[in-house]
């Protein structure tokens, strides 16, 4: 008790360090003081923009925007002259990615030399710009011209002058990520303790599933809390200050269970607990291996794949809107707040007023937070192989190597919740299929009924999963379990009947996704689902449609499998496009298993002993072809089912079977698929794109070698483990 105290104080004073490390590294000033302007038309010094997120600086940085009160300004703007560096760096907002329109550039004073900017669009915010100059130009003197010309909607811009620190200067950014990750980390641990504390005292969840339940627990307090922001702002940040609070006072009011018949528990959730942190600081290393000034969620949607849609910050945005007290409905947005689950959301919320509170990048704090939600998959991934017959340690292993797949790099750091709802989708399965005699049954079924629901809430592509288990479920209906299954259906109920209700009576219709996939349908219109599928069916014939179809079912096996071979940085990109569509090859080194199946499944899964492990193979194996078929014959246009148009649990439950096929083949698969990944992994997801690039961050390189050393670490004791 004494060396855990000690660790918890310890833990705290890195939380601190780091934070107090982060709020230097990114302290903002001006480069120059008492710099001349001059102005033309309705630029506006200290104002002139459309209130949003203000721009956080250690001292006064001076700034203007064209808005001035409305879009139709327009004006020309000169600040200068300053000697040109290497690299200029400025902070922008507005709309200036209409480049024919509104222009910001470097000009030299000796020969009225221009350099036009690079700028994107940023909103009603700020974000921090980087720009190269050319090398003479350094030391001579240069002005920074900025011309609005716009007078429609969104036509203005704001811009600072020159400005040192904030993040892409030195390890600013990965310390203020490391640093809002690790206070996430602490409250939204001491919660999961404290909820695996009391399972544990139940009885009611399997052994391997409390650390996933843990999180179904805090992630319903988020759900709760998503509720209460609805209601009112006060009451929402009421509790969630009560809900972080509540995790250190359950732990402190209550003992853990002596050691006895379930001594091996904690151990396996401390495991848990310590792979999915590994995890995590190696995937934010990878992320901020390039310093960047991007955020966090423009630097995970352009790190790996530029160009990622903002779906990572739909569930930010809707908790600023809830925070702020500004109604969810938006008459105007594309997307209406009911397309998506709320359920992310209501987590990023449970530590959103701490984090405000100490004065954290709201989108640092928000971001790093979902990022612990979609490691949920390794809580997912350890029960599975736990539940196959894998031992505690060979599982880590397992799980280390699955770790080094850059799947689960991109959409654990690109926080869309789809990894979230695929874990607690994949734990519904295993404990409905997963036959216990007696009162055991009933719990498995009531708690995978809450695991399922949680999925989705979560994300709603994991409703092709639940299609495709509906034969099994009416099976097991006829089969005289219909009392047990209304239970559990009232369970689901009980957890999704809010969010149906709001996307019915408050923000309707709520089914732009399902236009989308099931009729190929984009754009916004009053029809409902049904007719509008009638409509899009119509208009084509049966041989088109079978055409569609079929070609869904190609796509799954499309992709270059050469370019496993291939180590070069010059098409990483392009193999992470492979990685990132298609499902097989998403898969990378795993479908090997399929071949070494008849080597595995004769003397190891055909052998004494081995019936209920078979079973709960085979069955895994049969949901998740189900849900391709599935999936691949609802999708309605030809080539979209493609990954994230689909249900994660598919790509979780193939990496976790193809591993203990692997398991069964022999021992030593799990370090030649480790060695082969951990390649992979560092020629196609390490390199930088064309929008994250530059000199390597020394402190993120050696922090990705430590958590490698850490995960090499796990997969060398799995050694010791057995079968």
């Amino acid at each position: 008790m004494i060396a855990r105290r000690i660790q918890l104080l310890l833990l705290l004073a890195l939380c601190a360090a780091l934070y107090l490390g982060s709020r230097y590294a990114v302290r903002i000033t001006p480069v120059h003081q008492g710099l001349e302007t001059r102005i033309e038309g309705d630029f506006t010094e200290g104002g002139g923009w459309y209130e949003g997120e203000p721009f956080v600086t250690a001292s006064p940085v001076r700034a203007w925007g064209s808005w001035s009160g409305g879009d139709e300004k327009t004006g020309t703007l000169q600040i200068g002259p300053f000697p040109a560096p290497l690299r200029l760096r400025i902070a922008v907002g507005g709309y200036p990615g209409r480049a024919d329109e509104i222009q910001v550039s470097a000009v030299r004073l000796q020969d009225g030399a221009r350099v036009q900017l690079k700028l994107s669009d940023v909103g009603e915010r700020w974000r921090i710009t980087e720009h190269d100059l050319p090398g003479e130009w350094r030391g001579q003197p240069i002005t920074l011209q900025a011309t609005d010309r716009a007078q429609g909607l969104g036509g203005w811009v704001s811009l600072t002058e020159p400005i040192n620190g904030g993040r892409g200067e030195g390890p600013a950014g990965l310390l203020e990520t490391l640093a809002a990750w690790s206070i996430n980390g602490v409250l939204l641990g001491l919660l999961w303790l404290a909820a695996v504390r009391l399972l544990r005292k139940s009885g009611r969840v399997a052994e391997s599933w409390i650390p996933l339940a843990g999180v179904a627990v805090v992630a319903t307090g988020g759900y709760l809390l998503f509720w209460a922001y609805f209601a009112h702002p006060t009451l929402g940040q009421a509790l969630s200050w009560g809900l972080v609070a509540a995790g250190p006072v359950i732990l402190c009011l209550t003992r853990e269970p002596k050691p006895g018949k379930r001594e091996s528990e904690p151990d396996e959730a401390r495991r848990v607990a310590r792979l999915t942190i590994t995890i995590g600081l190696l995937y934010l290393a990878i992320l901020h291996l390039f310093p960047t000034s991007l955020d966090f969620y423009s630097l995970a949607a352009n790190r790996f794949r530029p160009g990622l849609p903002s779906d990572n910050q739909l569930p930010f945005e809707a908790a600023e809107r809830l925070v702020a007290g500004v109604p969810l409905r938006q008459a105007k947005s594309d997307w209406i707040s009911s397309d998506r689950p709320p359920l992310q959301c209501g987590w990023e919320l449970i530590t959103w007023p701490v984090l405000a509170q100490l004065g954290v990048d709201p989108r640092a704090a928000s971001g790093t937070a979902a990022v612990w939600f979609q490691l949920s998959w390794v809580a997912a991934a350890f029960g599975l192989l736990r539940a196959l017959g894998l031992s505690s340690r060979r599982t880590a292993g397992w799980v280390a190597v699955i770790a080094l797949a850059g799947f689960f790099l991109q959409n654990t750091t690109f926080t869309w919740p789809k990894l979230s709802a695929a874990a607690f989708a994949c734990a519904a399965f295993v404990l409905w299929i997963h036959v216990r005699p007696g009162t055991q049954r009933r719990d498995d079924v009531l708690v995978g009924a809450g695991f399922a629901a949680l999925a989705w809430l979560s994300h709603g592509g994991v409703a092709f999963s639940y299609l495709a288990l509906a034969p099994w479920l009416i099976w097991r209906c006829c089969r005289g379990e219909w009392r047990l299954w209304i239970l559990g259906a009232l369970v689901f109920a009980l957890f999704a009947a809010p969010w149906i209700a709001y996307q019915k009576y408050s923000d309707p219709p709520g089914n732009r996704l399902l236009k989308w996939h099931l009729a190929g349908h984009v754009p916004k219109d009053p029809r409902g689902t049904l007719e509008t599928l009638r409509d899009s069916y119509r208009a084509v014939s049966w041989a088109e449609i079978w055409g569609h179809k079929r070609l869904n079912l190609a796509t799954q096996i499309q992709g270059n499998w050469a370019g496993l071979l291939t180590v070069s940085p010059a098409t990483a990109v392009h193999r992470r496009n492979q990685e990132f569509f298609f499902t097989a090859r998403a898969l990378t080194w795993w479908p090997l298993a399929l071949l070494l199946l008849p080597l595995a499944w004769r003397p190891h899964l055909h052998g004494p002993g081995q019936a209920r492990y078979r079973r709960l193979q085979l069955g895994l194996l049969a949901w998740t072809l189900a849900t391709l078929l599935v999936w691949c014959g609802l999708m309605f246009t030809g080539g979209s089912a493609v990954i994230h148009q689909g249900s994660y649990a598919v790509m979780l439950a193939a990496f976790v079977l193809c591993s203990a096929w692997f398991e069964a083949a022999g021992r030593r698969w799990l370090a030649v698929i480790g060695t082969l990944q951990a390649v992979t992994l560092a020629s196609t997801w390490v390199p930088p794109t064309h929008v994250v690039f530059g000199e390597l961050s020394l402190p993120a390189f050696l922090l990705g070698i430590a958590a490698t050393a850490a995960l090499a670490g796990w997969i060398i004791q799995a050694y010791r483990g057995s079968w």
